[in-house]
């Protein structure tokens, strides 16, 4: 419904990019987690990737052969074999640093969306710190190891 709304090609691909992500962090976290299968109201579907490919994924490792973004695949093979918590922290730094990077390339000048956008997100990320030390301190990991687990 959204994505039929947006006419500017800029914001069209950054929607598209935001989805993508999305659908990627979403997958890892409930792999990571969960030994259930996703269910299918957590997904967007996309043209290039409907919640039939990804509705069998049992483990991270199988998510190899289907996501063909370089980004997801390199943020893949940092993931993998690793503990939740670690999984979880590495996968919002890594989905940051593309956001980030897809940011600067498509920069609209001061009075941009994306600088909006770009604010925000930053707030997000903070979120999700956070989100991570409160998992964290649930979990009895000391300061000291979350704070090693913060600086990877």
């Amino acid at each position: 419904l959204l994505e039929k709304n947006i006419t500017n090609e800029k914001l069209q691909d950054y929607f598209d990019f935001t989805v993508s992500n999305t659908n990627f962090k979403t997958l890892v976290r409930h792999l990571a987690l969960f030994d259930s299968p996703l269910d299918s109201q957590a997904w967007i579907s996309q043209d290039n990737m409907t919640f039939d490919r990804v509705s069998d994924l049992k483990s991270i490792e199988q998510m190899e052969g289907i996501f063909h973004n370089q980004d997801h695949r390199q943020i893949l093979s940092k993931i993998s074999n690793q503990e939740p918590a670690i999984t979880l922290n590495l996968l919002e730094k890594e989905i940051e640093k593309i956001n980030l990077l897809y940011l600067n390339d498509n920069s609209l000048g001061e009075e941009s969306l994306l600088v909006v956008i770009h604010y925000l997100e930053q707030r997000l990320n903070n979120a999700h710190t956070l989100k991570f030390i409160i998992f964290a301190k649930m979990n009895n990991l000391t300061e000291e190891e979350i704070y090693k687990i913060l600086e990877k």
